[in-house]
């Protein structure tokens, strides 16, 4: 089953869910670029968070998630940048998280996370952390949800705050989110 897709109610509201765990992120001019284009290129520098541009998303699935305060301990999974920042998230918010990443993704780190690996590719560690999250009465934490997303909408809502003459955002997409 797929997620609805976030609304632009659901990006603002993120905006300020977020607004005490993800701060404002540089917009840097890259002059090489836009010379060879011919156009201004800016690049959004989500990178200075943790778990770079996947914080967004996996924080606002967290806070969305809790409803004020949060008490079950998380479950995500990932190949890297998107468990991460669920650790990152739940040693915040003082709750376990639990990381599963297919056995061949690369080394990754997520302090204060238990790492479980698991055979088969990203999709075969969706279903054991659904599985898990179920059995053992966890919150799973989707990338690929409607909150996931919203939160990393926040993105190209802070781009325009800080660049008002935006025209075009182009973004890359990675692990469904």
């Amino acid at each position: 089953m797929t997620a609805a897709l976030p609304r632009l109610e659901d990006a603002v509201a993120a905006t300020a869910r977020l607004a005490d765990h993800a701060p404002i992120t540089e917009l840097t001019p890259w002059p090489r670029l836009s010379a060879r284009l011919g156009a201004e290129v800016r690049v959004k520098r989500d990178d200075a968070l943790p778990g770079g541009a996947m914080f967004r998303g996996a924080a606002n699935a967290v806070l969305d998630a809790s409803s004020g305060a949060l008490t079950q301990d998380l479950i995500a999974a990932s190949n890297g940048p998107f468990g991460a920042a669920v650790a990152e998230m739940a040693a915040r918010l003082s709750v376990r998280a639990t990381i599963i990443a297919p056995r061949d993704a690369p080394d990754f780190a997520a302090p204060g996370a238990r790492i479980l690996r698991v055979p088969g590719a990203l999709a075969d560690a969706r279903a054991a952390a659904a599985a898990r999250a179920h059995a053992e009465g966890l919150r799973l934490i989707d990338p690929a949800s409607a909150a996931a997303m919203a939160g990393a909408s926040t993105a190209a809502l802070e781009c325009l705050g800080q660049w008002p003459e935006l025209d075009a955002v182009v973004a890359a997409a990675a692990s469904g989110g």
